[in-house]
């Protein structure tokens, strides 16, 4: 089935022309002239089914879209990763009921307005952490991310006017507010507790759990980089883990400059080679981190099991300890911050941690960062910052745990 594609400001699509002798190159483009269509896409769709001579569909005006069905067509459209849309229709689906059966051109900022207070007041669906309290301001600011990408795709194919996406007239106090907390670097020893903790929580005492906080902690991987790991990635002659492109269990990374070398601190090194060692069944796929029987650790059960190990461990005090949450992904941001405030220049803290950008790297870490950098410089800050405090625990680790 042919597809349109844009052409400058035109719609053309790909025929076979079948008047053509056989062995000949028979495919041919037909553009769509602006008289033979509304401008809108559908319409365009409309005249290649006719010129195909299959059904030619309604005509229809822009002024009708319907929000649902369009939000989904449109996210469809997007260049992201496709995990990243499924989260986005899920967000649509899920938070945006006041706006499902509305005409986009119909939707207006006090509908916005409603939304946010509605995500305010009503307690979060499903089994979740804090299922009775309303939704935080972190997640309305991300529901409003492929809002705005959908009202700003309906301004340019003209179902609403210029300059007036919605979202752009809320008030300020209308619009998500997340609280900005900088995040609290622990201290040695609540470092020492915390992977105490994590061995203690397996049944048999092995550091399992403790070698996915030390690779989130000192080499700042990302919870879906930890566990599609395989030993492969695992370089201890050189001291590097490698962040691959491509992993045939789990597809691709998040972002092209995922994919990296990431440095091996001594501290990391240990624990890895203890886990290695303890390991009682080697995984058919080869993964650094899997179940009693091989298989991939599922992502919410090792999120559920890290947050027990950081509530067990004592260096989480509770709901008011706001700079150190419960969580895997801020030991992922300790990473950051620690390299920084060592020194280490920001455009390799951000080729360490696979961010998009330096830019981002220094928005998101303010701290005073050194103009130079070498070869070694993370692992290097690493065992800086934390090996003082682990040489008792290094005994304890080269003992047998």
């Amino acid at each position: 089935m042919p597809t349109l594609q844009r052409h400058g400001n035109k719609w053309r699509f790909q025929y076979r022309d079948k008047t053509v002798p056989k062995g000949q190159d028979n495919r041919r483009y037909r553009t769509i002239e602006d008289w033979e269509y509304d401008q809108t896409k559908q319409d365009a769709e409309r005249v290649m089914h006719q010129f195909l001579g299959l059904p030619a569909r309604q005509r229809t005006s822009p002024g009708k879209e319907i929000f649902l069905p369009y939000a989904h067509e449109t996210i469809d459209t997007f260049t992201a990763a496709e995990k990243t849309k499924q989260t986005w229709r899920k967000d649509i689906d899920h938070h945006c009921g006041l706006l499902h059966h509305k005409r986009v051109a119909a939707i207006t900022a006090d509908d916005l307005a409603a939304v946010v207070r509605e995500m305010r007041t009503k307690p979060r669906r499903g089994r979740v952490r804090n299922q009775d309290e309303p939704y935080s301001e972190n997640t309305i600011r991300n529901v409003f991310v492929p809002l705005n990408k959908i009202f700003k795709r309906a301004e340019r194919q003209g179902i609403i006017p210029r300059g007036s996406n919605p979202i752009k007239l809320l008030e300020p106090g209308e619009r998500a507010q997340p609280e900005k907390v900088e995040q609290r670097l622990p201290t040695g020893e609540e470092a020492v507790l915390l992977l105490q903790a994590a061995i203690d929580f397996h049944r048999r005492k092995h550091v399992k759990y403790a070698g996915i906080i030390a690779i989130a902690l000192w080499a700042g991987l990302r919870r879906s980089e930890i566990l599609r790991l395989t030993w492969d990635d695992i370089d201890f002659d050189n001291r590097l883990i490698h962040i691959r492109k491509d992993n045939r269990i789990f597809g691709k990374g998040k972002t092209k400059n995922a994919i990296r070398p990431v440095e091996m601190a001594e501290l990391l090194y240990d624990i890895l080679w203890q886990h290695r060692l303890e390991l009682e069944v080697h995984s058919k796929l080869d993964l650094v981190f899997c179940t009693r029987t091989g298989k991939p650790l599922s992502p919410r059960n090792v999120s559920l099991y890290v947050d027990q190990i950081l509530v067990r461990s004592g260096i989480w005090t509770g709901a008011d300890d706001k700079r150190l949450k419960p969580t895997l992904h801020p030991l992922r941001h300790t990473f950051g911050s620690v390299l920084s405030e060592e020194g280490v220049n920001i455009k390799y803290v951000s080729a360490q941690m696979g961010h998009s950008s330096a830019g981002f790297t220094l928005s998101r870490y303010v701290h005073e960062v050194a103009k130079s950098q070498h070869k070694g410089a993370a692992a290097a800050a690493i065992d800086a910052y934390w090996g003082p405090a682990f040489e008792t625990f290094k005994s304890r680790l080269n003992n047998g745990g």
